[in-house]
């Protein structure tokens, strides 16, 4: 790809040094994925999965790394600067970058939920309920991907409206994919709670002693 005019020497290396990470990424999927058809690993060996009561070493504690590896995307996926505006340098290496880390996170959410709908699965019924909300995150995070590719696409393509214009789209776009990723986490934490088990709650009986009354006796009797 040729250097576009507008993108400074330091933009320039950051937007390749991106597209090196990015094959690379490629590349070790497609190793990955060579290796699971050859049977030498296990495609969802990252995660320990049972529908059984689980502690924080198995497939909960695994949620709660996932849902926190969300929380800290929306702590780093941002577009406005200090001042509340959009940056004047070009976007496209820093958009690009964050559709990349998004979509990372898709994949992890994708994994998990093929994990927990493995046909060898028998289900509770909390368990469906997990799996519905892990559907949620799946397709929350990828919603999440489209619209950063479309603040991508609409930083990238000539446009003939006022920046100003451009600015907003770009907002708005990057605002939806900030709001799905939320949700996603939120919904991977309410997966986990679902197949979590219920914390132990500890009652006080109080017993109140009541005076008994003295069982009667035998009947007196009269002597005539």
């Amino acid at each position: 790809m040729d250097r576009p005019p507008e993108l400074s020497d330091a933009d320039w290396a950051d937007y390749q040094a991106a597209a090196r990470d990015d094959a690379s990424i490629q590349s070790e999927l497609a190793d990955r994925e060579a290796q699971i058809e050859s049977g030498l690993i296990s495609s969802y060996e990252e995660y320990d999965f049972t529908w059984e009561p689980a502690d924080d070493r198995t497939w909960p504690g695994g949620l709660d790394d996932l849902a926190a590896t969300f929380e800290q995307a929306m702590q780093s996926i941002v577009l406005l600067d200090t001042s509340g505006n959009v940056p004047k340098t070009p976007l496209q290496p820093l958009l690009y970058q964050q559709m990349r880390q998004a979509q990372e996170l898709a994949h992890a959410a994708n994994r998990v939920l093929d994990e927990a709908a493995r046909p060898d699965q028998i289900p509770t019924l909390q368990g469906i309920a997990a799996l519905a909300h892990l559907a949620s995150a799946a397709a929350l995070s990828a919603a999440a991907v489209g619209s950063l590719a479309e603040a991508l696409k609409t930083e990238a393509e000539p446009s003939r409206s006022p920046r100003r214009t451009v600015e907003w789209r770009l907002v708005i776009a990057h605002a939806d994919a900030r709001r799905d990723l939320r949700r996603a986490g939120e919904a991977i934490r309410s997966a986990k709670a679902q197949i979590a088990p219920p914390p132990l709650v500890l009652s006080v009986v109080r017993t109140t002693g009541v005076a008994q009354l003295p069982m009667p006796g035998p009947p007196p009797r009269i002597r005539r």
